[in-house]
């Protein structure tokens, strides 16, 4: 168990997200992370080294400026957003599968 930010969770997801062997995926089901995370850039680089990056985000904080979710669709990921219906308010999931071996679920908050 890490807690933030006496240990570092952001550096430990990064690193688990680069033992992802080639060819594997990496899902995840998230409220949101921003760009500046450094998830996203090793989300960026690991999809462009032959990793599948699949995700979904929730529809609102994906629309900020600073959410990671524009910068992964351009860099050829797939991001799934949501759409706005009767009875679906927020998406505030907290789980990336990483390869068939790897789980990370919690919050920074």
């Amino acid at each position: 168990m890490l807690f933030a930010p006496d240990h570092a969770p952001e550096a430990e997801i990064i690193k688990q997200l680069l033992k992802c062997p080639p060819g594997d995926s990496i899902r995840f089901a998230v409220f949101t992370f921003s760009g500046s995370s450094g998830i996203d850039d090793a989300l960026l680089v690991l999809h462009s080294a032959g990793r599948e990056v699949h995700g979904v985000v929730d529809r609102a904080q994906s629309s900020h400026d600073w959410s990671a979710a524009k910068w992964l669709v351009e860099g050829g990921n797939e991001i799934r957003v949501p759409r706005r219906r009767e009875g679906l308010r927020k998406l505030l999931h907290k789980l990336m599968v990483i390869g068939d071996s790897t789980v990370v679920a919690g919050s920074f908050n």
